[in-house]
């Protein structure tokens, strides 16, 4: 498994269970935050506070202390407080999400087999994360629900609307067009896009051999921030000095295709971004060129920055 992929598709799904639930929200008046379908069921407000809460106590100092803190008052989370303070309300879930970021994005994947504790139970930050990955959409589901009750005729929804699957597929096909899927045993068509999506996944596996298979003899691949490589054995060997260096990980953003070109915009899960353009003849790369800050990806990575 490659750690910083999890890290970077965890905080996105993270970040897509809290736009739900704020998306929801913001659909139902305050003052109904506190109304409760019978007296058992939870409301929008205590759901807020026990999530909040739940992301406070789990995810302040995640590596180094239990992660039910002491202070935390979970029973309470299920009371809607007497003097209903929306504004503290809102903080409060401001902070809880911001704990929960912070601390995702300031791990790394050596973090992954530590150990951490909850309730004195052992887990590894794995488990720990996937955990409250199942946790958080599962209280996300039950907001959206009470707000949808709550709002009835007027909610507008925030997902596909009934009747208009036919519709939302066609447009996203056209935003991310792909050729027919060929018959089995028939090799996909090797266009540019296919080519550099291949590359994307040799790159992130840290397959030299694969990835100086995909260019000509004498192609040439130029960083614009380093001078020019040309020719594949040299290729091959820059890919195997760089694997050697860092652990790289190429985030797609952004490809596509325009007649023997593909374009790649990518970012990693440290914050880099950068792209790259392939012109691909024949089936293999004949020509790179790719564009990022040098300076940053040193710093980054904790290599050493070269005298000025």
């Amino acid at each position: 498994m490659n750690g910083d992929l999890y890290l970077a598709d965890a905080l996105k799904r993270f970040r897509e269970a809290r736009a739900q639930c704020d998306r929801a929200l913001a659909q139902v008046p305050v003052e109904r935050w506190t109304h409760r379908l019978d007296p058992e069921s939870n409301s929008l407000a205590t759901l807020m506070l026990h999530l909040s809460g739940n992301m406070l106590s789990r995810w302040t100092d995640f590596l180094t202390t239990d992660g039910e803190k002491p202070d935390r008052d979970r029973d309470a989370e299920f009371e809607d407080p007497e003097a209903f303070d929306p504004q503290a309300l809102r903080d409060r879930w401001e902070r809880g999400w911001i704990c929960l970021f912070d601390t995702l994005e300031s791990l790394t994947a050596a973090d992954l087999e530590r150990t951490v504790t909850i309730r004195h139970e052992p887990h590894t930050v794995l488990e720990a994360i996937n955990r409250q990955l199942a946790h958080y959409p599962y209280h996300a589901g039950q907001i959206v629900f009470l707000a949808k009750f709550l709002r009835r005729d007027s909610w507008q929804t925030l997902s596909v609307a009934r009747g208009g699957t036919a519709a939302y597929n066609a447009a996203k096909m056209k935003d991310h067009p792909r050729p027919d899927v060929p018959p089995p045993g028939v090799p996909m068509p090797l266009t540019p896009r296919n080519l550099v999506s291949d590359w994307v996944e040799a790159f992130n596996r840290g397959d030299a051999e694969a990835l100086a298979a995909m260019y000509h003899e004498d192609a040439v691949n130029h960083q614009v921030a380093e001078t020019p490589v040309a020719g594949r054995e040299a290729i091959r060997a820059m890919f195997t000095r760089e694997f050697a260096a860092a652990e790289m990980v190429c985030l797609v953003e952004n490809l596509f295709e325009d007649g023997e070109w593909a374009i790649l915009e990518w970012r990693d899960p440290l914050g880099l971004r950068g792209c790259g353009f392939f012109r691909v003849v024949d089936g293999r790369i004949a020509f790179q060129r790719g564009y990022w800050d040098k300076l940053s990806f040193l710093r980054q990575y904790g290599l050493p920055i070269p005298p000025a």
